[in-house]
């Protein structure tokens, strides 16, 4: 399984479906994305030989927490409700959040795979959306 970054909302900018993110986030982790697996697997043979193998699979799931008040949910909710063509296919939008600080990105085309849980901690209540970016492409940046 591929690790996890949680983000700041102070330090990141986040977009999705041209829904731009900027505020109502939830308590706790804000935004996770996790890919869905090793990018490569390495096989040793009985007699030592070495394979590498490429898993073609980019895609990598996401949380985002939002407070259950926050404007925004209204807008992802018209996002995953939205249906395109005659084949009801879900509606697809962009995936784009930023670290400001380093540059880092994580982008590529997204689909809301579920209506938002409800995660009520004491007088807080907050709405967790769950999604699959289709093709993640990773910029890791660093400052110095």
């Amino acid at each position: 399984m591929g690790e996890q970054k949680t983000w700041s909302v102070a330090q990141n900018a986040l977009s999705i479906g041209g829904i731009n993110i900027q505020a109502g986030a939830g308590t706790g982790s804000w935004i996770k994305v996790t890919p869905a697996g090793d990018w490569r697997t390495v096989t040793v043979g009985l007699q030592g030989d070495v394979t590498v193998s490429e898993n073609p699979d980019r895609s990598a799931a996401f949380e985002l927490s939002l407070l259950q008040s926050a404007e925004v949910n209204a807008q992802l909710q018209a996002l995953l409700n939205y249906r395109a063509g005659v084949d009801g296919t879900i509606g697809i939008g962009a995936f784009q959040l930023t670290d400001i600080q380093s540059g880092s990105e994580i982008s590529g085309d997204c689909v809301l795979t579920t209506p938002p849980e409800w995660d009520v901690q004491g007088e807080v209540q907050n709405c967790v959306w769950k999604g699959t970016i289709l093709e993640a492409t990773y910029r890791i940046g660093g400052t110095e």
